[in-house]
């Protein structure tokens, strides 16, 4: 915490001087500041503007660290909450497309969670991750990528 308060208290990350550069009333920066705060629950949602901005991640950061300190994260009605610019990819990401993870963003690497797939599904799986795709072009260029299911992309396009 006293990181963060030290940060914060420097004099460039003063409201009068994100003021000027964003051409906010710092009174309105505040009071946007303590409406968060002290709101009750607070769920901060976002879109691509925010991701593919050239300080994305770090403003997805700032966002993260902004829920934390405010006690906005951990618990129902509150949460920071990316949209995708599709839903199809939001829907494919739930549903376990990821080479990681099962739906639910559960992780592959658990036993626990690996029981209830293959239970659910009848099939053994492995523990270990798929690829992701640099992996891909690499296993590909030395012949031990064997194959591809494309579901949600048009490659063609992308």
């Amino acid at each position: 915490f006293q990181d963060w308060a030290s940060f914060v208290a420097l004099p460039e990350n003063s409201p009068e001087t994100v003021g000027k550069l964003s051409g906010v009333d710092p009174e309105a920066i505040r009071g946007a500041a303590r409406l968060y705060a002290r709101g009750g629950n607070g769920a901060i949602y976002y879109g691509l503007g925010v991701t593919e901005h050239s300080q994305g991640s770090t403003t997805v950061m700032a966002i993260a660290n902004l829920a934390m300190a405010t006690g906005n994260i951990g618990r129902p009605g509150v949460g920071v909450n990316p949209l995708r610019g599709q839903n199809n990819v939001q829907g494919s990401c739930d549903m376990g497309s990821f080479p990681h993870e099962l739906p639910g963003y559960r992780h592959i690497s658990g036993e626990a969670v690996r029981d209830i797939y293959e239970s659910l599904w009848g099939v053994k799986l492995d523990e270990e991750p798929g690829l992701r795709i640099p992996n891909m072009l690499d296993a590909a260029v030395d012949g031990s990528f064997k194959g591809i299911y494309i579901q949600g992309e048009d490659i063609l396009q992308s």
